[in-house]
């Protein structure tokens, strides 16, 4: 009989599977596994998994080495240059990623190197710009900072076309599906670096005080856009070559405008509660929220990893108009979501008093403020990567209204309540 010949089954038996079919299904299963999508979906998950647990180490060591009030100028300081940094791009950096891998698919390689340079050289103004308004604030209005912050602020402002640039290169990396050159750099070398440098100022007794580790932070910045700007360069340089540029800078621009106003939103939203405590409260305060908020944040992945695994297919089922499968696979993604954020936070509410007394004595008195911050965790968990999905759906303008809505009641709460 030949090998790969049906086999007639016997009454009440299963059909066996015949030896071609197998070495199909196996050749099925690894032709899946290696997806170059999927491998870059693991590889984008893996780096931005371990950057949280290398992010966690750095703030607990800064935590000890700098003592509660210093660490909590410098974290009260970090939060605003996220902020501003996220934002100067304009959102070149998130649109860029459709645009550039269209035109390099379709091999439209002038507008492929008039995009990149629009990218480049906007992005690095705006961060200029926004890092001179800054300076000049200052100079002008010296009291509007308080005396802790004052000088640590005017050195973060040094970071932010720094921050900018590098969220630029990332959203280009990201467009050729290089997730090792987006990722690596900002999510594991810039933290390896600062722990480096804090460690070497350490041993060679100095303070670590607020302004000496900003200063390290713009060190450990600059060095990353330069590692990550170079191996960029060199990898765009063989992919595309030298030739014209056609820029289109005030469409590319005003497309991204309805991106840069949501991730505006989503950034007040993110953060104002540090920003509100730090201003309220103080150093000592702010700090001791920050180890909570970080510790507490870590269910964040939970959404993480449900919306990096389930975008593709919900994109799939919109395409192809099947709103039955797609309200299903909605609904198991949200089920998914709950129950491990769920689980999560009450682990990390009864471990809270361990986890942070590791960060200092004075922190973990406050244990109780996980608590607190869980509940608003597994709130949002009821709806699972909703934002994800609302841009995946195509409702941009939905999403961006209710971030807005939402960063307003936060704003709000956050003036109100934080004072009492």
């Amino acid at each position: 009989m030949p090998q790969d010949a049906a086999v007639e089954p016997v009454h009440g038996e299963v059909p066996p599977i015949r030896r071609g079919t197998r070495f199909a299904v196996v050749q099925a299963h690894c032709r899946e596994w290696f997806d170059p999508t999927k491998r870059r979906a693991l590889a984008a998950l893996t780096i931005r998994v371990g950057g949280a647990a290398l992010a966690y180490v750095m703030q607990l060591l800064l935590a000890r080495w700098m003592g509660l009030a210093e660490y909590g100028v410098f974290v009260g300081v970090w939060v605003w240059l996220l902020v501003l940094g996220g934002i100067a791009p304009l959102g070149l950096n998130i649109s860029a990623i459709g645009w550039l891998s269209t035109y390099h698919d379709d091999g439209d390689h002038n507008r492929w190197r008039g995009l990149l340079a629009t990218g480049a050289v906007t992005t690095l103004t705006m961060g200029l710009l926004v890092a001179g308004l800054g300076w000049s604030t200052l100079a002008v209005m010296p009291d509007l900072v308080a005396q802790p912050y004052f000088v640590p602020v005017w050195l973060c402002l040094f970071c932010i076309p720094l921050l900018a640039m590098s969220e630029m290169s990332e959203g280009i990396s990201r467009a050729h599906g290089w997730m090792n050159t987006a990722l690596v750099p900002t999510y594991l070398l810039r933290p390896l670096l600062l722990i480096g440098g804090a460690l070497i100022a350490l041993q060679s007794g100095m303070a670590l005080d607020a302004e000496l580790v900003m200063a390290l932070a713009i060190l450990a910045c600059l060095v990353t856009v330069l590692v990550q700007g170079a191996v960029l360069l060199v990898r765009l340089k063989h992919l595309g070559g030298s030739g014209r540029f056609v820029a289109q800078p005030a469409t590319w621009l005003l497309a991204s405008l309805p991106i840069v106003v949501a991730q505006t939103f989503e950034l007040v939203t993110q953060n104002f509660d540090m920003i509100a405590v730090s201003y309220f409260l103080g150093p000592e305060a702010t700090g001791i929220y920050f180890a909570a908020l970080k510790t507490i944040a870590l269910l964040a992945f939970v959404n993480f990893a449900i919306g990096a695994a389930t975008a593709n297919r919900v994109a799939s089922l919109h395409a192809a108009g099947d709103n039955e499968q797609l309200r299903r696979a909605l609904d198991s993604a949200v089920n998914l979501a709950f129950w491990p954020t769920l689980a999560g936070a009450l682990a990390i509410v009864l471990l809270a008093p361990a986890l942070l007394s590791l960060f200092g004595d004075d922190f973990a008195a406050h244990a109780y403020l996980t608590a607190v911050l869980a509940v608003g965790f597994v709130a949002k968990s009821f709806v699972g990567p909703a934002e994800l999905y609302l841009n995946v759906l195509g409702q941009q303008r939905a999403c961006a209204l209710v971030l807005l809505v939402a960063a307003a009641i936060n704003m709000a709460l956050n003036i109100v309540l934080i004072p009492l």
